[in-house]
């Protein structure tokens, strides 16, 4: 289902409502074909925002982790899941609105 995300086709500047519902609508006839799980639109829209807010708090947690001073350890990798989902979304979370990859390149040599 991920691959079928596409760009907004709508013509106007900011979408109405009702081309959101039918979007939504769409979007639930394609998760319940799945199998999975019967849901509504309205159940759909609630799971994906539950899943970007999770995916946020993850993500912003894991790139804190990376900053830290101290030794120790590597913070665990985000699941590939977590990573889809950033993806999807576009920009990943507290990046200031810049593409940020999520393995950190600790091989970067300041330059003088």
């Amino acid at each position: 289902m991920a691959k079928s995300a596409e760009p907004n086709p709508c013509k106007l500047k900011r979408p109405t409502s009702l081309w959101k519902k039918k979007v939504w609508d769409d979007i639930a006839i394609k998760v319940n074909s799945l199998g999975v799980a019967i849901r509504t639109a309205s159940e759909v829209r609630n799971k994906w925002r539950n899943t970007t807010r999770v995916t946020k708090a993850v993500y912003t947690t894991y790139r804190s982790e990376v900053f830290q001073t101290g030794g120790g350890p590597a913070p665990k990798q985000p699941s590939s899941a977590v990573e889809k989902v950033i993806h999807l979304m576009g920009t990943p979370p507290a990046s200031g609105g810049f593409r940020v990859d999520l393995k950190p390149n600790h091989s970067r040599q300041l330059s003088k």
